[in-house]
């Protein structure tokens, strides 16, 4: 038998087994094992692998039909272009609203200065342009139109635009008195191809071969109508010329304004046009002919035919500017041009009718006058049909091709 010493022994020894080892320090510390390029790629595949597949797993349909951001690029490229080129219908809008005021307007001055003998011409623009300051105006304040706030800060940004409007009808009046209607039409129309370099060298506008072709036939036109009446005179020359020059340089300018980095707008320009006129034709009213005492002592102002005729005058000069301007944003300053001129035309076929009573006939006269009107319907077929969505639906499809 074990003594009971014995056994407290053996008790004590398994008691010291049993406790911890002792506290030896920290062990070492190993280096793990930094994995290579090509590990860390294919473990950078498995973790976007694994978290691709959950969000098709959860909604196939969705991950499919979601965009990719090149593509949403494109379609807001596609609906919302920055300089989208205007519509067929607002092509041909703008150009009839010209067409038709000007028209209007003309046969409204020919029955205010012929027919019921008013003495000045110039009281009668003096009158539309105050008649567009103050309508203007008034409109801005109701806010109906919207520009920036008359200053003379924004007179002077929009010139030399109202200078260069004045200088082409003072130029016009004068060459008017010293040449022939005829000759004047010939010169005048100078103004057509000096537009069109204008377009294709400053304002950089595509033109094709028909363009081009339908502003010979208009040259030539009248060249062969007024072939019978080229009479000579250095001062009406030159100053038709001249006013044919301002009238490049006015659409010229004016689509520069209407669509340039410092873009204004078509009431803007209106009312500065107006504003800068009318002191000038304020003086030029005084020292010419009659002057004020003329208009004054005029017999027809208690005629209602004359006043209505006054009204269609004055207001019909408003609408004019403004489908001048029109225009000339929509279809460019050459487009301008050529229906003013077309509308010279059509104004003497009328009068081959009977109804202007002036018109004289003769062969060269009336084949030139055929020739710039087949010009002029060119120009508007080509023009046009370049704005047509069958036209701008192949222009799209070669811009993808390319």
């Amino acid at each position: 038998m074990m003594s009971k010493c014995q056994r407290c022994a053996r008790d004590s020894r398994g008691l010291q087994s049993q406790s911890p080892p002792p506290n030896r320090g920290p062990l070492p510390h190993k280096n793990p094992r930094v994995p290579n390029s090509r590990t860390q790629k294919r473990m950078s595949q498995r973790n976007n692998q694994d978290i691709d597949e959950p969000i098709k797993d959860i909604d196939p349909l969705l991950s499919s039909s979601l965009p990719t951001s090149a593509d949403s690029i494109n379609q807001t490229t596609t609906k919302h272009p920055n300089n989208a080129s205007p519509s067929q219908m607002t092509a041909i809008t703008a150009a009839l609203s010209y067409a038709i005021s000007s028209i209007g307007i003309q046969v409204a001055l020919k029955m205010t200065l012929t027919s019921m003998a008013f003495p000045s011409s110039l009281f009668v623009a003096l009158a539309q342009c105050i008649f567009t300051v103050f309508g203007l105006f008034v409109l801005y304040l109701l806010g109906y139109v919207t520009f920036p706030a008359p200053s003379w800060s924004n007179m002077m940004a929009v010139q030399p635009l109202p200078l260069i409007q004045i200088f082409n009808v003072a130029c016009g009046l004068i060459g008017t008195k010293l040449i022939s209607i005829p000759m004047f039409t010939v010169l005048r129309r100078v103004s057509i191809p000096m537009t069109l370099l204008a377009e294709v060298y400053i304002l950089t506008m595509p033109t094709t071969k028909s363009i081009v072709a339908s502003v010979v036939l208009l040259m030539l036109g009248s060249v062969i109508a007024a072939f019978n009446d080229l009479s000579f005179n250095f001062v009406g020359y030159v100053s038709i010329l001249i006013s044919a020059v301002a009238t490049t340089a006015y659409g010229t300018s004016s689509k520069m304004l209407l669509t340039g980095p410092k873009q204004r707008t078509k009431w803007e320009l209106l009312f500065y046009n107006s504003l800068f006129a009318i002191p000038i034709l304020s003086v030029a009213i005084h020292y010419r002919g009659d002057g004020y005492s003329a208009v004054y002592n005029y017999d027809q102002w208690y005629n209602l035919k004359f006043l209505a005729m006054m009204t269609v005058s004055v207001t019909m000069g408003f609408v004019l500017n403004f489908a001048i301007l029109w225009n000339t944003q929509t279809n460019g300053p050459l487009s301008t041009t050529v229906m003013g001129s077309a509308k010279n035309v059509l104004t003497t076929y009328l009068g081959i009718l009977g109804l202007g009573g002036d018109y004289i006939f003769t062969v060269t006269n009336f084949l030139g006058l055929n020739i710039s009107m087949g010009g002029a319907l060119l120009y508007s077929y080509v023009k046009f049909k370049a704005k047509s969505p069958k036209s701008s639906n192949t222009k799209e499809k070669k811009g993808d091709d390319v």
